[in-house]
């Protein structure tokens, strides 16, 4: 059985970011926010993402635009997920 290569550099800050966020339950941040953190293109914030998710080391649930991440190793996600109806709108009253 081979054994995964090490996580990259890039994979690595990216998932310090993300444990950052779960660990404040925090929304996720959105790919552009990672790579405005990181100086990264969020095509390449993306890939990153994508493999550490095949490596199981996040857990991606994704509605509509918005996801929640969770961090395998310590369970840590990032801000609950709202429905769309959920969502307040600016200037209407709740």
């Amino acid at each position: 059985m081979r054994t995964p290569a090490p996580i990259t550099p890039r994979q690595t800050h990216i998932l310090d970011v993300l444990a950052r966020a779960a660990s404040h339950c925090d929304p996720c941040p959105t790919n552009a926010r990672i790579g405005e953190l990181i100086g990264l293109d969020p095509k390449k914030v993306g890939e990153a993402i994508k493999g550490l998710r095949d490596r199981k080391l996040i857990v991606v649930e994704t509605v509509h635009c918005a996801r929640r991440v969770t961090i395998v190793a310590t369970g840590a996600q990032t801000a609950a997920l709202l429905r769309p109806q959920e969502i307040p709108s600016a200037g209407v009253a709740r």
